[in-house]
């Protein structure tokens, strides 16, 4: 059951991001949200990639406010503390499994930006993922490392002197902490005998880290969407973890949607492609053949997702 959990979360996340947010996606995280639950508290690993990766989509376009955005990052952090079931019992997961989870819980949690939030302690994320910067698969570090890059792009380190003296001493220590496991792992070397898989990727990856951390240097990326002159210019964070998931999430589609999908336009700020010297006349055809493959890419993938949507919410995990 395995490929149909895979299959089924895939489709109810492209339904949604089809849809474009708002009330319909609100309601799609609202009645598929209990059955995902139920299937994180299973013993089946292979399904919680797919699964984690859906819930964090699914409130990331849902969800209505920070409350609803919490009850899924939590149901995320649970997988990433190696924690299952409402009795929350402690289990082994393989590190694609958490990697999955940080990287969901990750992507979900640059929306909380976009709300205004009182100051909270933050000290239970930043010792597990520091923790988590120490583990024995690089594919772990790096999304640790990611997600500590996100904290400091969004302030949570941020506690303000004129606090309790104890929580500011506190996040001031594990602040110097992660910036001293970022500076190590940007300039780790390579041991005789040791796995080098993914070490040059490693470093590169915590010397952008270091580099935003120490010097506020910002990453730059660019993202060609089309033949002409439609580009993404990423400079952030928050965007290239968007970027990175969104990409991930919609494979090959991610063109077709970054072209004439309007969320994409509002989550990522980039105009529209323009065909500024075409004839009309081209213009207008060229226009309406787009307009026709999207009409159908989406009939298509509305369909196949309908299709699933139905044996996903009788009991998928049977």
């Amino acid at each position: 059951m395995t490929r149909e959990t895979n299959l089924a979360c895939r489709a109810i996340g492209l339904l949604s991001f089809t849809m474009g947010g708002g009330t319909g996606s609100h309601e799609i995280m609202e009645q598929a949200l209990p059955q995902l639950c139920k299937i994180l508290s299973g013993s089946d690993q292979s399904k919680i990639p797919a699964v984690v990766k859906c819930i964090g989509l699914l409130a990331f376009l849902g969800a209505n406010d920070l409350d609803e955005s919490k009850v899924a990052l939590e149901v995320i952090w649970k997988i990433i503390q190696s924690k299952s079931g409402n009795n929350a019992t402690t289990v082994k997961y393989e590190p694609p499994v958490v990697v999955a989870a940080i990287t969901a819980w990750t992507f979900l949690l640059t929306t909380i930006s976009t709300w205004r939030i009182n100051q909270e302690n933050w000290t239970k994320y930043i010792s597990y993922l520091s923790n988590l910067l120490e583990a024995n698969d690089r594919t772990v570090r790096m999304a640790a490392g990611e997600a500590i890059a996100l904290f400091f792009e969004l302030k949570l380190f941020d506690v303000k002197p004129a606090e309790e003296d104890s929580e500011y001493s506190q996040m001031q220590n594990m602040r110097a902490k992660v910036t001293a496991q970022i500076d190590a792992l940007s300039c780790a070397a390579s041991h005789k005998g040791a796995n080098k898989k993914n070490l040059s990727a490693q470093r590169e990856h915590f010397h952008k880290i270091w580099d935003y951390v120490m010097n506020g240097e910002n990453i730059k990326e660019i993202v060609k969407l089309s033949s002409r002159r439609n580009i993404l210019c990423i400079s952030s964070w928050t965007e290239l973890i968007q970027l990175n998931f969104i990409r991930h999430f919609l494979r090959k589609g991610f063109l077709q949607h970054a072209q004439y999908n309007p969320l994409m336009r509002e989550i990522f700020k980039f105009g529209v492609d323009k065909k500024e010297d075409l004839p009309k006349r081209v213009k207008k055809i060229h226009r309406s053949e787009s307009e026709r493959k999207l009409y159908m890419q989406m009939k298509k993938e509305r369909a196949i997702a309908q299709a699933r949507k139905q044996s996903f919410f009788n009991g998928l995990m049977y």
